[in-house]
Parts: C-alpha cells; sequence; structure tokens
C-alpha cells in the first residue's frame, strides 16, 4: 500500500507493506540523509510505536502519516576543547570552547554562526530569553549576545568557570577564585556577591525557588539562596573535584565528581539518594527530563543511568574524554569532548 508521508512542509508517497515495522519502514524509504533518524511517527493525531506494524494500526491504503526526524551525527568545526554546551530550545545548540569562540549549530548539525570576542577560553554558555546567549571566559569577562550574533553587554569580573541562568532576569557565575556573582543582565550590575566554596567552582545550577547549588574543586556540593548572605548548605561531600552539578527537579540534584561517581541528592532531606559508579573519573551529568540521568567521563564514554540507578547503555564513538553533555529533548542528547567533536545521540526511552 501507499502512504502520504508529511514532515518539514513536504508530503512523499512510501510503499509499505502491512507488516513492515513501522519505524523500519519509514527509514528504509531514505527520505533523509544517513545523519536523520526517525524520533516518532503520528496517525490519525496519535503518536504510532514504532515497533508496530502499520497493520497492528489498521492503516490504509492512502493514509496520511507525519514524521518527526532528529539529526544524529557529528559536530566538526571547533580547534580546541569544547569546554560547554546548551540547547537553544529550538533544535539549535550552542556550544562554548578553549578556541575563545561560540558557535551555533542548526538542528541538521551545521554551523549556523561563530561568535567571537573572547580574548580567552570560553568555558560556559547558557541560554537566555529572547534568543540571547550569555558565554563566560577565562579573560574574566561574561557576554551577553543579542539572537543576531551581536554583543549586547559585557560584564567585568572574576575568570568566569560556569553560568546559570536564574530564569529571573539575573545570571549567576561561577569563578576560579570560589566566588559566585550574581548579575542583573538587563543593568549589567552584579547585585550580590557570594562565596560559599574554598577553591575553584566549577558548576552551577538553578533550583528555581531562589536557591542554587554549586561544586567545585574543594569536592562540596554546596545549596543556598542567590539573594541573601546566608551559609551554604553542604548537600554532598564527594572524595574529589566536584566538575558537574545540575538540577533534576523535584528537589533533587545529580552531582558527577572525579571520584568516579554521580551522587543523586534530596535537597529537602539533605540525603544522598543513590551513588552510580563509573570506571573512570566523570566530568559531566545531566538529567534527560525523564527520570534518567546521562553521564560523560574520562573514559571517553557516555552512560545513560534509570530512574533506579543503573546503567542501561553506554554509548560509544569519542576518542578522547567526554568533558560535557547536554539534554536537547525530545529523546536527544548532546555530548563534547576533548577530541573538538560534539555528537549528536538519539536516547529516547525503550
Amino acid at each position: 500500500m501507499s502512504l502520504r508521508v508529511r514532515f518539514e512542509g513536504e508530503e512523499v508517497m512510501v510503499d509499505v507493506k502491512g507488516s513492515d515495522e513501522i519505524g523500519e519502514s519509514i527509514r528504509r524509504a531514505s527520505l533523509r540523509g544517513p545523519s536523520w533518524r526517525v524520533l516518532r511517527v503520528f496517525f490519525g493525531g496519535e503518536e504510532a510505536p514504532l515497533d508496530c506494524s502499520w497493520e497492528d494500526l489498521d492503516v490504509e491504503d492512502g493514509a496520511v502519516i507525519t514524521v518527526d526526524w532528529c539529526f544524529e551525527g557529528v559536530l566538526k568545526g571547533h580547534t580546541g576543547i569544547i569546554t560547554c554546551l546548551t540547547s537553544l530550545g529550538d533544535g539549535r545548540l550552542a556550544s562554548a570552547c578553549s578556541d575563545k569562540t561560540v558557535r551555533i549549530w542548526d538542528e541538521g548539525g551545521e554551523c549556523a554562526m561563530v561568535l567571537e570576542g573572547h580574548t580567552n577560553s570560553v568555558r560556559a554558555v547558557v541560554s537566555l530569553d529572547n534568543g540571547r546567549l550569555a558565554s563566560g571566559s577565562s579573560d574574566m569577562t561574561i557576554r551577553i549576545w543579542r539572537a543576531d550574533g551581536q554583543t549586547e553587554r559585557v560584564l567585568g569580573g572574576d575568570s568566569v568557570t560556569c553560568l546559570a541562568d536564574l530564569g529571573d532576569g539575573r545570571l549567576a557565575s561561577g569563578s576560579t577564585n570560589g566566588c559566585v556573582s550574581i548579575w542583573n543582565v538587563f543593568s549589567g550590575v552584579c547585585e550580590n556577591k557570594l562565596h560559599p566554596h574554598r577553591n575553584q567552582v566549577n558548576s552551577i545550577a538553578s533550583l528555581g525557588d531562589g536557591r542554587v547549588a554549586s561544586g567545585g574543586d574543594d569536592r562540596s556540593v554546596l545549596v543556598y539562596w542567590s539573594q541573601r548572605d546566608s551559609r551554604p548548605m553542604t548537600l554532598c561531600t564527594h572524595g574529589d573535584i566536584v566538575y558537574s552539578v545540575v538540577s533534576l527537579g523535584y528537589g533533587e540534584v545529580a552531582s558527577a565528581s572525579v571520584d568516579r561517581t554521580v551522587i543523586i541528592s534530596s535537597v529537602n532531606d539533605r540525603c544522598q539518594i543513590r551513588r552510580l559508579h563509573h570506571p573512570t573519573s566523570v566530568l559531566s551529568c545531566c538529567s534527560l527530563g525523564d527520570g534518567r540521568v546521562a553521564s560523560g567521563s574520562i573514559d571517553q564514554n557516555v552512560r545513560i543511568w534509570n530512574a533506579n540507578g543503573t546503567c542501561e547503555d553506554v554509548l560509544e564513538g569519542h576518542s578522547q574524554a567526554v568533558y560535557f553533555v547536554a539534554s536537547l529533548g525530545h529523546g536527544r542528547l548532546a555530548s563534547a569532548s576533548v577530541d573538538k567533536t560534539v555528537r549528536i545521540w538519539s536516547v529516547a526511552s525503550r
């Protein structure tokens, strides 16, 4: 039978057998290049399971099928270590690099824009509202970029190691001297300067209620209010440097460390929930938004952990340490490596 397959404003007739598996038959039709994967198929306004057959859903000849695709491949262009990634929420991705640039990648894996202006390694990048970005560098500045790639404002201060959007027009930055600064993005004013850590801050995350969590070289994960000076609460202590801290929602925080673990902690109960064990040092972790966590390690691999703390998949492909991982939503994950590449993976729940 023939189906009318629609995607991105196009309609193509595709011949299939009723017994064909839905996802595989769309893939065989070669409607897009080899780097594109079938993400979702819709029939009659409902999402169809990719592992079902057409006849299982009583699809008839001439039926209209809508297909969502996702790019799965390697992004190349940076000439240094890629230090940070952030999803722009519209299928695009931004990457920060030691080559002093930020690159914007479109949904198809092409570099759409190169942001230049920093004079030293760019250590952090985060998405803001209205298509804007913030990037932090070892050149002791934070740059706010407009959607057209032009610099809107330059904030001066410490050597920046990490950034977090607080969601209310404010931005938090961590630095090599253990300080966390709270900036008003619109005025450029530093509204508060906190000193939670004894050494370098490597990661900071907004908890969405006015508090932030951060981790650093002092091995601790701390939680504190961003708008007032208060004694930080020690959420957990790792056995070595903490490189990554992320909010998982529901009062939970994940932290990744050189001690080869990712610790999931409860902020409200002030306790550890579980510990995920790696064979080598862990440099980054992120939430996949469905209870799962992804982590990147010195062993060049990305691991996917389910809500019970079991490793359900190991993604292999990088040739050097995985420095950063970031969820792109819709079952996609990005990983950045010392090998100067970004890889896009499909990690849809099974």
